[in-house]
């Protein structure tokens, strides 16, 4: 039986990975690497206009920084359900989800399925987000971003994502690959980039997931 599309399919259990990193198999399920590239656009103070980029070790750093601990060489992960911190060897840390650093609601549009020889298949489906993301937690929601060093939030955020699974192995084992992107576009507080007070600077780009790792279908 497949695994179905963490974050499109699960109907809201949850994501799966953001972009180009690796996945892992961890008792039949897989953990995904979280990459983010987003684009701040800020007025500097002699009035021009200017970007940053803000990507995923960015995201640890902010987190980092608001909680008082070193987490550089940390990973964002997606694991059975919940967003966490992981070391480099994969040793999950802080679970960013029950911290209300990261979270999400994902609604369903379109899904589709195909089903091949020897247990291959593919799942696509399509769909839109609210996505949140508070470095030092969500105390108290979008008003009190300004107390977090780096901190977001999108409603109906454009999702799409696609799984495939290979033919299952002699041994029982599949191959599955995922792809998942988020289109993030919306206003937001980044006090590395640029202390804006308490007006948010707009904040767009994407949030991906991918990866693949291989387990034993149930």
């Amino acid at each position: 039986m497949k695994l179905k599309i963490i974050l499109a399919c699960a109907v809201g259990a949850g994501l799966l990975t953001l972009g180009a990193g690796s996945a892992r198999a961890e008792v039949d399920e897989i953990s995904t690497v979280v990459n983010a590239q987003l684009i701040v656009k800020y007025t500097d103070n002699n009035g021009k206009t200017k970007s940053a980029t803000v990507t995923s070790k960015d995201l640890v750093t902010a987190i980092g920084e608001d909680q008082g601990e070193d987490f550089s060489g940390d990973e964002i992960v997606y694991f059975e359900g919940d967003f966490y911190l992981a070391n480099k060897h994969g040793d999950l840390g802080e679970n960013l989800t029950e911290d209300d650093v990261i979270d999400f609601d994902f609604t369903v549009l379109t899904s589709s399925n195909h089903e091949g020889a020897h247990g291959s298949f593919t799942d696509s489906a399509t769909g839109v987000v609210d996505f949140e993301f508070f470095s030092n937690g969500d105390d108290g929601g979008f008003l009190d971003e300004e107390n977090n060093e780096l901190a977001f939030e999108d409603e109906d955020a454009p999702y799409t994502g696609t799984e495939t699974g290979a033919a299952t192995t002699h041994n029982g084992k599949e191959k599955i690959t995922v792809s998942e992107k988020i289109g993030i576009s919306t206003d937001g507080f980044d006090f590395d980039v640029f202390d804006n007070g308490d007006t948010p600077l707009p904040i767009f780009g994407t949030i991906t997931f991918s990866g693949s790792g291989t387990i034993t279908p149930i």
